[in-house]
């Protein structure tokens, strides 16, 4: 049985090729994928690409969202798959997120991009950037724990 984690819930992936009304079908405890032959690296594939697009809609909203509430703007955004990093945010104000943030609960994603967002104003971890990313986060110190704690994709 294959399982994924999306958003901080763990769910059973299913595979079939019995037509449904969209390739990839999304349910609080399951995510339903359509092949036309259930080939394990066709599954894949599938599920690569849905989760890729998932993953920049809804980090692009979220960032969208966080920056008018703080006002800390990115000036431009961007996705990788990095191996050490949930973020970063270069001195031009880019910032980049890891696609593996969608295995986190959306309290810790939010977490990582108010952080980054606060690298636009304070390129650095002085007590002032602490201050900017508790002013708009007031459980940072909490998130930030419980985001040690997790595994990097």
């Amino acid at each position: 049985m294959t399982y994924l984690e999306h958003l901080g819930v763990r769910r059973r992936v299913i595979v079939t090729n019995e037509r449904p009304s969209q390739l990839v079908s999304l349910s609080d405890t399951t995510l339903v994928l359509f092949v036309a032959a259930p080939l394990a690296a066709e599954a894949s594939s599938v599920l690569a690409r849905w989760q890729e697009r998932e993953a920049r809609r809804y980090l692009t909203a979220r960032v969208r969202a966080l920056s008018e509430k703080t006002g800390l703007m990115a000036r431009r955004l961007s996705f990788r798959r990095q191996r050490s990093r949930w973020g970063s945010c270069n001195h031009c104000g880019d910032v980049s997120l890891n696609l593996g943030l969608m295995a986190l609960p959306p309290e810790l994603i939010d977490y990582v991009i108010i952080h980054e967002l606060s690298h636009t104003k304070h390129m650095n971890h002085s007590k002032a950037f602490w201050r900017e990313v508790q002013c708009h986060c007031p459980y940072a110190k909490r998130l930030d724990k419980a985001l040690r704690k997790k595994r990097h994709p």
